[in-house]
């Protein structure tokens, strides 16, 4: 099981860092007023809604195979809500992504 919960471990991390990634570049670009930072969003936004189906299934497994306890038990409940608004950080992203190309569209 601890392999196991590694890997979720693994995986929530790869959702935060492209989250991150997401948030960041469209920050920048906002502040750039540079629209070709923001190329990779849409990309990372679908890597970012598979690993929160991977994250979910890989819970729901471990739940079922190993029926853990106490803090397997907490974190694995915490791993699928973290995967849920890690994924809403995406969405954040996509937005101000999307505001921003509007921001620039109506510039020109």
């Amino acid at each position: 099981m601890e392999e196991e919960l590694d890997e979720l471990k693994r995986q929530l991390l790869r959702m935060a860092s492209k989250s991150e990634a997401m948030i960041y570049e469209s920050i920048r670009a906002l502040v750039k007023r540079e629209s070709a930072l923001l190329v990779n969003i849409p990309a990372l936004e679908n890597e970012v809604n598979m690993l929160q189906l991977e994250v979910d299934e890989h819970a729901f497994r471990v739940l079922a195979l190993f029926q853990p306890m106490a803090n397997d038990l907490r974190f694995i409940i915490s791993a699928i809500k973290i995967s849920s608004d890690l994924e809403r950080i995406a969405d954040q992203a996509v937005n101000i992504m999307e505001n921003t190309n509007v921001c620039f569209n109506t510039r020109s």
